[in-house]
């Protein structure tokens, strides 16, 4: 990445930004949608308010709430603030562009969650990609001012987490995870586009620096490669397909699609430096009865070692892409390797403080991306009827776990099919039974996930808290949920006891037994809680 960097240094002029800077959030807003409109034809108009929200609206106009934006971004200093401000306005003016290329097209606007969370991912995606096109001075700060460039993209990646919703609500927009890799998506393309034009328009300088046109090309084909971009793929085009793979649409046609592979054989990581890869051998079957077409990346993510579960600091580092399709009983078997230190065309390298992890499509990983449609489906059918999850965690309410409970308890006596979702796996126990991730979550770090039989009738649902250190913490949150479960199911038989360091309560009733331990893990010495609901047939 040296000599690239030294080469954007030399062929791009530093745009001076003293007068910009100055500008306060209004003039920022109002000069920056000109600009998107010139560049894009477009005759958008802008609203700036003091309160209010920050929307775009089909009728070309885009308001812009000045207590909003501080909410969203309060930093103050104006070498960043302006760039926050601009990436806003990109992301509504994206929506401009979604209005006007897909209005009165029901594939596209439907007026459901999912096909709003769809479009509200796009978003991210094309709000990345026009705001790095639009700001090709950080291409050259990449190496004069690489602290202001980590400084900005950190500011924006917690606007883009403030923007969306919370984890695990129901809403149309997408988890904080997502919108993460949308944007990331967005800028790397950004970045690709300016440096093709860049090598284009200095094509000479770029020879005097080694980057002949076979090394150009080389480039360009493993940068649209990194992100999945076809040749002569539009962009829209492409920020729709990528969008429904963050999101993982259809997640219930994906329901037919099971992991078999054993857990303990799908992937080894390699820690010697003479073998720094990961290698996968991973196995998918269509267990339903229509042929089904997959899009799907496994890759190499990187995350911090101080914070894994953070989205600010998530990014992938090697990705492989597949598309395929499955017909009723067929398997697909998905097998290769990735480097886990350094991007294989060095796109990205691994930093200190990052750990890395491998993501493909399992119950194990939230943040896998695919996305899973019939064959020859000519319809605009939205066969998933909700978003990823729904949530009931809410710090200011002690009963939430009782909420939480009781709906489950509900959907399975409704039969409610929806509770499973996403890409399956078989049981290691049992190849007769399947795990999915559950439709409801509670807290974020906890992990709900259903047991179900081969025909998807509902066996048990699981639900396991993240690792604590602290006993005590460990051991408050258990009593808290016992509480709770008290007062749920006083008519219930009630038994608990205590083996060494675990400690367990059991309810059984006619319909079902409920099993709630805080146990530690001998090896790492990490407390747990499991909490599961057995279903009585």
């Amino acid at each position: 990445m040296g000599k690239l960097r030294f080469l954007i240094t030399f062929l791009f002029i530093t745009i001076p930004l003293t007068k910009i800077i100055s500008q306060n959030d209004s003039i920022i807003a109002v000069t920056e949608l000109n600009r998107l409109n010139e560049r894009y034809g477009y005759k958008a108009q802008v609203t700036i308010t003091r309160q209010g929200s920050i929307i775009s609206l089909p009728d070309q106009k885009i308001q812009i709430s000045l207590d909003e934006l501080k909410r969203i971004s309060s930093i103050d200093r104006k070498d960043i603030r302006f760039y926050v401000v601009r990436f806003i306005v990109a992301h509504e003016f994206a929506h401009q562009i979604q209005y006007y290329t897909y209005r009165d097209n029901a594939k596209y606007m439907n007026n459901d969650l999912v096909s709003k969370t769809i479009i509200e991912t796009q978003a991210d995606i094309l709000a990345g990609l026009m705001f790095f096109t639009l700001n090709p001075e950080l291409m050259t700060y990449m190496s004069k001012q690489p602290e202001l460039v980590d400084e900005v993209l950190q500011e924006l990646f917690r606007v883009a987490i403030a923007m969306g919703s919370k984890e695990n609500t129901l809403g149309s927009h997408p988890s904080k995870r997502e919108r993460m890799l949308a944007l990331r998506l967005g800028l790397t393309n950004g970045y690709s586009f300016l440096y093709d034009q860049m090598i284009k328009g200095n094509s000479a300088s770029a020879m005097q620096n080694g980057i002949t046109p076979e090394i150009f090309k080389k480039q360009m084909e493993a940068q649209f490669e990194y992100i999945d971009l076809k040749q002569d793929e539009e962009m829209l085009s492409w920020s729709y397909r990528q969008a429904k793979k963050i999101v993982n649409y259809d997640r219930k046609i994906a329901t037919d699609i099971v992991l078999i592979t054993p857990s303990d054989q799908r992937h080894t990581f390699h820690t010697e430096n003479s073998y720094p890869f990961v290698d996968y051998n991973l196995t998918y079957k269509n267990i339903g009865k229509r042929s089904i077409d997959v899009e799907m990346e496994i890759f190499v993510a990187l995350i911090s070692r101080e914070d894994p579960n953070s989205g600010e600091t998530f990014r992938k580092l090697n990705v492989n892409h597949y598309k395929f399709t499955l017909a009723p009983s067929e398997t697909k078997t998905l097998n290769d390797k990735l480097s886990w230190l350094k991007n294989k065309n060095e796109l990205a390298d691994m930093k200190i403080g990052e750990m890395p992890r491998i993501v493909y499509p399992s119950i194990t990983s939230s943040d896998a991306i695919y996305s899973c449609n019939y064959s020859n489906d000519v319809t605009n059918k939205v066969y998933q009827e909700n978003i990823k999850s729904l949530g009931f965690a809410n710090s200011n309410d002690e009963f939430s776990f009782s909420i939480f409970f009781n709906s489950i308890i509900n959907a399975y006596l409704s039969k409610d099919r929806d509770l499973i979702q996403c890409i399956g796996e078989v049981s290691k126990f049992n190849p007769n039974k399947l795990y999915y991730i559950c439709s409801y979550q509670f807290e974020a770090g906890t992990k709900t996930s259903v047991l179900t039989d081969i025909q998807r009738n509902i066996i048990k649902i699981e639900m396991e808290y993240p690792n604590y250190v602290d006993r005590i913490k460990i051991l408050k949150k258990f009593d808290e949920l016992k509480r709770q479960l008290d007062i749920e199911l006083d008519q219930l038989v009630k038994k608990e006891g205590q083996d060494k360091e675990t400690l367990w309560v059991t309810y059984k009733g006619n319909s079902y037994k409920v099993y709630l331990e805080v146990y530690t893990d001998i090896e790492s010495s990490k407390n747990s809680i499991y909490f599961s609901i057995n279903f009585n047939h």
